[in-house]
């Protein structure tokens, strides 16, 4: 089948049921790392040809950075695809037009029924084609409530750092030319679009190119959002939330920046921000670290925190700021978590209690570390022991992602294979995943990304093929039925 105008060709590959067959770990239940053994894992072979779908790419083959899962169980996926050459004539319909001048991306974004299959009712075939000229890329693809898919695109407008005579990081501002090959600048801390795709698959060309959201003096971000890597974007609903921090040369002092949009409002030359905060960490951090937002706007924060008194402790701090932006806890929850390196990997908020997830390491071992906080600030006693719980990793961590029941899940690799854990909602390995509580997944790690897409337990596993000329989409179950 054939996505015109692009020419992506969908291949349901038949895959047999022993070709689908992969190893599985186990451990001998003392407290030690679990090790693979050989075990068949759980496929849903109604997805797609006997439990594989493959895309087909081309010669300069692509990527599949975006993909989820839609509330009516079909899956959204957007595919980057590399070389093809620009239009000889004006860019048509679709073209998110900005100089910059590097080689366009093609960009193909899909639907796809819940069995793998192209919906019908989506662009053409189940596809429409969207083209970035210029460095421009997409960072985020959200199917919003109203049936819109929202593209959120960062700029390819060349910036400059610019040192004010302060030295003063917080005045800092950043030199942005608006258009390559003009002399129009204007001070910004970064620059993006958004273009909206109608639930029939349609470009919204009212939308492209015109919506832009700038980060500067006027809507209170310069100076919070990182130098470096800019702002955290995550839609919550309808809303977007932008998160960025500033951390001070002058010690680890932390703030952080929130500001809330509403996509849908916004149908204008500016993507203006209708609110923001801020305020300054009271942990003693210089990492951003993860947060989330709940139900009722409040946002949660979970970053890592280093201590030295006489010996150097590691530690999680979390935060919370009420929607107004104050800071809704007296004081932070600080958790001691030992000697070894912090890395804060997820935070997440069900109903009224926080779950977060960090990991140390010591050498090849890893151990995750996960939490449930209070929406008072306090560990819950019954989750772990008094809160916290201690988990060996079988390999070294890719993701952490949680369930709508709190559960978490551990993605980890080890001698190239992917490898699956899961804790329930009281912090216990489910020793009845895949052998003595670990499923490994066909295809080698180095080649292959895996998302949970859905709030059962259910996993995308996307491996790339033919040297990256195609890619095989999976869906592993988890602890869900087909």
């Amino acid at each position: 089948m054939t996505f015109a105008p692009s020419r992506m060709q969908l291949a349901l590959t038949l895959c047999t049921a022993a070709a689908l067959a992969a190893a599985c770990g186990g451990g001998d239940g003392d407290g030690q790392v679990p090790k693979p053994s050989s075990v068949s894992t759980a496929l849903d072979l109604t997805f797609g040809v006997q439990g594989s779908l493959t895309l087909a790419l081309g010669e300069q083959g692509g990527a599949m950075p975006h993909f989820q899962e839609l509330p009516d169980g079909k899956l959204l996926l957007v595919v980057s695809r590399s070389g093809e050459p620009l239009p000889a004539a004006s860019p048509a319909p679709g073209t998110v037009m900005r100089g910059g001048g590097a080689a366009p991306a093609s960009v193909e974004v899909l639907r796809l029924l819940a069995n793998g299959q192209p919906d019908p009712s989506f662009g053409q075939h189940g596809s429409i084609p969207i083209r970035l000229l210029g460095a421009d890329s997409i960072s985020r693809v959200s199917a919003l409530p109203s049936g819109k898919v929202w593209l959120f695109i960062d700029s390819s407008e060349p910036c400059l750092n610019v040192d004010t005579p302060t030295g003063d990081p917080t005045t800092e501002r950043r030199v942005c030319t608006v258009n390559a090959g003009t002399a129009q600048a204007r001070p910004a801390r970064m620059t993006h679009a958004t273009a909206y795709i109608d639930a029939q698959g349609q470009l919204d060309a009212s939308t492209v190119d015109l919506n832009r959201l700038t980060l500067t003096e006027s809507n209170g971000f310069i100076g919070r959002v990182p130098r470096d890597t800019g702002a955290v974007q995550r839609l919550i609903g309808e809303r977007l939330w932008f998160a960025g921090g500033q951390a001070y040369p002058q010690g680890n002092i932390y703030s952080w920046g929130l500001s809330r949009t509403q996509p849908d409002s916004v149908l204008g030359n500016t993507l203006e921000s209708d609110d923001s905060f801020a305020w300054r960490s009271a942990c003693f951090t210089s990492d951003s670290g993860q947060f989330d937002v709940d139900a009722s706007g409040r946002v949660w924060t979970a970053s890592s925190l280093t201590s030295t008194w006489g010996t150097t402790t590691r530690s999680i701090c979390l935060e919370q700021a009420g929607s107004e932006g104050r800071p809704a806890w007296s004081r932070p929850l600080e958790v001691p978590l030992g000697e070894g390196q912090v890395v804060v990997d997820a935070v997440a908020v069900h109903g009224q209690v926080g779950h977060i997830a960090a990991h140390t390491s010591a050498g090849r071992e890893t151990t995750v570390h996960t939490l449930q906080v209070s929406e008072g600030g306090t560990l819950v006693p019954d989750y772990g022991v008094q809160g916290v719980a201690h988990t060996a990793l079988a390999g070294t961590l890719s993701q952490v992602r949680y369930d709508a029941d709190g559960s978490a899940w551990l993605h980890s690799s080890r001698d190239g294979v992917n490898l699956l854990q899961r804790l329930n909602a009281r912090g216990e390995l489910d020793r009845e995943l895949g052998t003595d509580g670990v499923l490994t997944l066909d295809g080698a790690a180095a080649n292959s990304a895996l998302r949970l897409v859905d709030q059962r337990g259910r996993w995308l596993m996307v491996v790339r093929d033919q040297g990256g000329q195609a890619m095989t989409l999976k869906r592993v179950l988890g602890n869900a039925q087909p």
